[in-house]
């Protein structure tokens, strides 16, 4: 059971410019990170695969379990899938409680579950606070916990998938690693989780496979951390110069999340 793109293109109705090109990628490792310059393509992508971007523009197909995204009922993809958007906004007054609430909008309202998951990522003590209230980092943090809300519960024999665009970009490190902690737990829960992620280091630690998405919206390489984050490959992806590999994942940083242990920092 996989979420999947087989030759995805997409074109903004506002250019001519293609913002994906012939995209082909099968989603079934545990965790999977796309990296690549400004402007490849990787936010639009995710919004593709979470069916929330405007698919007039849309070439191609994506596919869950075999069957095309946009033929699923919406309440049924909200049951496999969630979505973290890179700069997490609500509109109304709405407290964090009831913003991370929300990830339970087609199941039984769940407190429990809501304080379970501020309590993963470091906020119960805002519980009621306005969400406005929140730096743009916990306001992060808080976006992240409404996917725990809306994933709680025992595991199912359905895959879910949990789609994250930049999900530490705005985090100190101490977050970066209770975000890549709850990241590895999930996978155990059998979530598969898709990041979008800048920080090569992340990708390299927390990922089990890393697409490399170039200029253009083309898939440049895409492998295991170990074959895919060398010199020459990123030295071509980002056009810049790059260290060996090991200065390009920092593994001793992330590391600890994999034991849930924090004592590094």
């Amino acid at each position: 059971m996989t979420l999947r793109c087989d030759q995805l293109g997409y074109t903004y109705s506002t250019g001519k410019r293609a913002a994906l090109r012939d995209v082909c990628i099968a989603f079934d490792a545990p965790v999977t990170a796309i990296i690549g310059p400004n402007g490849a393509g990787k936010s639009t992508l995710l919004r593709l695969l979470a069916g929330v971007a405007d698919s007039r523009g849309q070439a191609g197909k994506i596919e869950l379990d075999g069957w095309a995204l946009n033929e699923i009922p919406v309440a049924d993809r909200v049951r496999r899938m969630a979505y973290v958007s890179q700069t997490p906004r609500v509109a109304a007054p709405l407290t964090v409680a009831e913003v991370v609430g929300l990830g339970r909008a087609v199941q039984a309202p769940d407190r429990d579950a809501v304080r379970r998951a501020l309590a993963s990522v470091g906020l119960v003590d805002r519980f009621n606070d306005r969400f406005e209230h929140l730096s743009i980092g916990q306001r992060q943090l808080a976006a992240f916990a409404r996917v725990l809300a809306q994933f709680d519960g025992p595991a199912t024999d359905r895959t879910r998938y949990l789609l994250a665009d930049e999900p530490v970009a705005a985090l100190d490190p101490r977050h970066a690693i209770v975000i890549a902690d709850q990241i590895r737990k999930a996978s155990g829960r059998g979530i598969r989780s898709v990041l979008v992620v800048h920080d090569v280091g992340f990708a390299g630690a927390v990922a089990d496979r890393v697409v490399c998405l170039g200029r253009g919206g083309t898939v440049q390489a895409q492998g295991p951390p170990s074959e895919v984050l060398k010199q020459d490959v990123l030295e071509e992806l980002f056009g810049c110069r790059f260290g060996d590999s090991a200065a390009a994942h920092p593994r001793p940083l992330y590391g600890e999340a994999a034991s849930g242990s924090l004592g590094a920092c």
